[in-house]
């Protein structure tokens, strides 16, 4: 057992990254496969593209991408970034602007060409749309001077902290609404 402490989720794989750079991490029923070290640097890239977009450590980011190999890079990306909120591209218009309410959103991470209702919800709502293009890369970089992503890493770039919020995930009830449920702590 290693005694390498993962102090958040980009030393993780990072770590992964080191040991084991050409193995498979993420594969699709494609003939899409990335290795760990693939996955560290569009992590990273993507982190850095999000940074360079206004994107703050404390900033909730809502995704509404299709579940695949760019979903999980994207959620990836985000977490290490800043708050994550994956949402499912199915919702209507009113589960959306719902959502992003609740989530108090101020970026959405879509598929550049999606056909969901996602970005014209977040657009009436004053949401920045940042669009994903093929392979997890961001189609919109920023200002031109921002373009070079793996400078910006170096430069910008906000590590995680342990006690950071990687994430927020929205319970699927019945209702579609968080659930309050029972004080009593369970062992």
């Amino acid at each position: 057992m290693s005694s390498y402490l993962h102090r958040n989720i980009l030393d993780l794989i990072e770590h992964q990254a080191e040991r084991r750079p050409d193995a498979i991490a993420f594969e699709d029923t494609g003939d899409l496969a990335l290795s760990y070290g693939d996955v560290a640097a569009k992590v990273r890239n993507l982190g850095a593209s999000l940074t360079a977009n206004g994107v703050q450590r404390d900033s909730r980011v809502a995704i509404v991408l299709p579940n695949g190999v760019e979903m999980a890079l994207a959620l990836l990306g985000v977490s290490v970034t800043a708050i994550a909120a994956p949402l499912n591209p199915a919702y209507r218009r009113e589960e959306f602007r719902s959502y992003f309410e609740a989530i108090r959103v101020g970026f959405l991470v879509v598929c550049k060409d999606s056909d969901t209702v996602a970005g014209e919800v977040a657009a009436e709502m004053g949401i920045k749309v940042l669009e994903l293009s093929g392979g997890g890369e961001l189609a919109q970089t920023g200002p031109a001077d921002c373009a070079d992503a793996a400078a910006i890493f170096g430069a910008e770039f906000t590590r995680p902290e342990p006690d950071d919020i990687a994430a927020i995930l929205m319970t699927s009830g019945s209702t579609g609404r968080q659930k309050l449920g029972d004080r009593r702590r369970y062992c």
